[in-house]
């Protein structure tokens, strides 16, 4: 049987050390990724328990007007990097700065896995061009919890020690 390990490996480092308190801040940061691409990319940025960044992941590359994402592929960067909270971001190549219904029920579904793995979703950032658009601030989707994790556990009756 063999004996696996899971390392984290960085690319390199994030330029900025600011606080993430608002989706202007997460723009500025992902916007230098995140480009002039011609297809849609989604990628996630991993804070601490400060709102500091501590990483950016692509987490998809797709067609020109849509893409798949993984949860796995979302949450173990975040449980690797000790991350306690994350932002999406992806573009529209388009501009068009509407969430589809793939696009809200995506953030939906991070929503409720990042609530059982106990990292929050704090928003989705649609950008297009020069302008973004804010899932939380629009009102799109409720990035709120509805429940803690030691509710959710003694609700499922998990024991923990």
């Amino acid at each position: 049987m063999p004996v696996v390990t899971v390392r984290l490996k960085t690319d390199r480092r994030l330029i900025s050390e600011t606080r993430i308190d608002s989706p202007e801040k997460a723009v500025e940061l992902i916007r230098r990724e995140l480009g002039d691409m011609a297809r849609e990319v989604v990628m996630a940025l991993y804070l601490d328990t400060a709102g500091h960044p501590i990483a950016v992941g692509m987490i998809s590359a797709g067609a020109m007007d849509q893409t798949c994402v993984s949860a796995v592929q979302v949450f173990q960067t975040a449980l690797l990097t000790n991350s306690r909270s994350l932002i999406f971001a992806h573009n529209h190549p388009s501009c068009n700065l509407t969430a589809s219904s793939e696009d809200i029920q995506m953030t939906r579904t991070m929503i409720a896995c990042g609530d059982l793995l106990g990292v929050r979703v704090l928003d989705h950032i649609i950008v297009g061009g020069d302008r973004y658009m804010s899932m939380k601030e629009n009102g799109t989707v409720d990035f709120e919890p509805k429940m803690t994790l030691d509710e959710k556990i003694k609700e499922a009756g998990i024991y923990q020690r």
